[in-house]
């Protein structure tokens, strides 16, 4: 099975919107292929800018929130359409992934009292654009199974990485640092459990000695 698909992301810089076009290919677990066709980056404006890092500062009034909200959704829309047309597709492609732009992330409650991650850009401003479905919210929901809000890293690592003989740990950097380790010893079925618990997935850099791989920790899955 092949699906044409367009990722959305806007990191905690706050400098660009980025939206890539891929080809992503079925197949037997842990391999799945996932091909780059188009990488467009449409760059945020400093009044743009400057309200984001307001919002992440708790800083930027409610309807000026409300409004980012919706401006974000129509420039994520503007790169998608930048990357349909670079890659050469006629048609809206099958589905968009769309982030969203993070403004508070606390998944174990330390500074709210309550574990959450919010972030905003108006995703039906996307679907409607280019009239193609678009899922969106990834980090809330695995908040909500106990996980760190970074769900689709470790899911890609395992994918495009993963290897029945080769023990891998890998590094992604960005607001945050986080570890993934895919499992050698472990189904995709036992993997799937594990992701949905936000066990033993990703963790912060900044506590990195938790993540030595050990034979106990790959058991665990």
């Amino acid at each position: 099975m092949t699906m044409r698909a367009i990722g959305l992301m806007s990191g905690t810089s706050a400098d660009a919107m980025d939206a890539a076009a891929v080809l992503g290919e079925g197949g037997a677990a842990p391999r799945r292929s996932t091909k780059l066709l188009a990488l467009r980056s449409v760059p945020f404006e400093a009044e743009m800018r400057s309200e984001i890092l307001l919002a992440q500062e708790g800083d930027l009034p409610m309807r000026r929130l409300l409004a980012l909200h919706v401006a974000l959704g129509q420039m994520a829309a503007d790169a998608s359409r930048q990357a349909q047309i670079a890659a050469g597709w006629s048609e809206p492609p099958d589905v968009i992934g769309f982030h969203g732009q993070t403004v508070f992330h606390d998944p174990r409650g330390a500074r709210s009292g309550r574990p959450l991650s919010i972030q905003i850009g108006e995703p039906s401003v996307v679907a409607c654009s280019l009239r193609a479905p678009v899922v969106s919210n990834f980090r809330m929901a695995d908040v909500l199974q106990g996980g760190e809000g970074a769900p689709l890293v470790p899911r890609f690592d395992y994918h495009q990485l993963g290897s029945h003989e080769i023990d891998r740990v890998l590094l992604n950097l960005g607001g945050i640092a986080n570890l993934t380790r895919p499992p050698t010893c472990s189904s995709m079925d036992s993997w799937k459990r594990s992701d949905r618990r936000g066990v033993a997935t990703t963790r912060e850099a900044r506590s990195p000695r938790e993540d030595t791989p050990t034979d106990r920790w790959c058991a665990s899955f």
